[in-house]
């Protein structure tokens, strides 16, 4: 029930935002300090190599996860760990590296295990690559469920290796707890600074077209995270890309008798043949159906995990956004 009402007072204020003009800003104050827009304590974003210009220094940010290094196949860690060059207006932020690997779940479980030589390496390696950072966040995906326990000693172990640095660890989007399950909140919570929920790709790229975060399922994921999760080490992250998916599955093995049929029609162009065998081309008209985010729906989204009494938030990725989005956030002083 509470999902519910959370669902329908964030739509209707949402509904609203066409009559509001974004030059409209909310003013207050807080320890004596005015603001404008939605208040958080900190706004992260994560930051891409190479794309180190989309970051002007007029964002509300506090925090930048630095994206990042990863290891090959030895599990040591590979990829330049320097801090980016950013405008002197932003050299206050404070800087995170991100050492991440996804979708290798089999490498994960070795780099993870104490029995293997490869893990005191790769803790060796982070503790090294991380000394001009901040803090470090750990982006391990697609990790084995029965991985959980290996998961937290691991983060444990780093934990102590660099004890004033802030440790974060980035998760998939939860609806309720499982039994089996590698990123379990609280335990996490137990070990690191930070938990960053990584509240999208609700549909993802093999998946049946849908949004990459629809409002409802967004309640969902809050209602859970903050249930398990402390306030201060909470960061809900949105996504400001969009996904497209074509109606047509054209990527497909044929049948000889469906490229028959496919000859017979005008407008196609038959190859010659040569070494490489025989082919055809032919234009085909494609459905393409695309879902995005936008300055209402993200300010829908920072209104939902506000009344959730979310602190802190962080965005995937900057640069790809609307520009306006920065006029909607305002940072608590410290």
């Amino acid at each position: 029930m509470k999902t519910r009402y959370h669902v329908i007072i964030t739509l209707m204020l949402a509904a609203l935002l066409p009559f509001i003009s974004m030059s409209c800003s909310w003013r207050s104050t807080r320890n004596g300090a005015s603001y404008n827009g939605l208040l958080f304590n900190e706004v992260w974003g994560y930051l891409m190599k190479g794309e180190e210009k989309a970051v002007t220094g007029r964002e509300p940010l506090t925090d930048i996860f630095y994206f990042g290094v990863t290891m090959n196949m030895a599990g040591r860690i590979i990829g330049s760990y320097e801090k980016p060059d950013l405008p002197s207006s932003a050299t206050k932020l404070r800087m995170h590296l991100v050492v991440y690997k996804h979708s290798d779940p089999t490498f994960l479980h070795f780099c993870l295990s104490k029995k293997q030589p490869i893990r005191a390496a790769l803790i060796d390696d982070i503790v090294s690559c991380s000394a001009r950072f901040d803090g470090v966040q750990i982006d391990f995906e697609s990790l084995r469920p029965d991985d959980g326990l290996a998961f937290l000693d691991f983060l444990s172990d780093l934990r102590a290796r660099i004890p004033k640095k802030i440790l974060s660890v980035a998760v998939p989007a939860r609806l309720k707890k499982s039994e089996n399950d590698a990123y379990d909140y609280g335990s996490l919570s137990g070990v690191v600074d930070k938990i960053m929920v990584m509240a999208y790709d609700e549909h993802w790229r093999t998946s049946a077209p849908g949004p990459v975060a629809s409002l409802s399922w967004c309640d969902s994921v809050a209602e859970h995270a903050v249930d398990t999760v402390p306030p201060g080490k909470l960061v809900m992250g949105l996504p400001l890309y969009g996904r497209a998916w074509s109606a047509a599955n054209l990527n497909r093995a044929m049948k000889y008798s469906q490229i028959n049929e496919k000859l017979k029609n005008p407008g196609i162009i038959h190859k010659k043949f040569g070494e490489k065998g025989p082919y055809l081309e032919y234009t085909q008209n494609v459905t393409v159906k695309v879902f995005y985010e936008n300055v209402r729906s993200i300010q829908a989204k920072l209104r939902l995990y506000k009344s959730y009494g979310v602190r802190q938030v962080a965005f995937w990725r900057i640069g790809q956004g609307p520009r306006d989005l920065w006029g909607l956030l305002s940072v608590s002083a410290r």
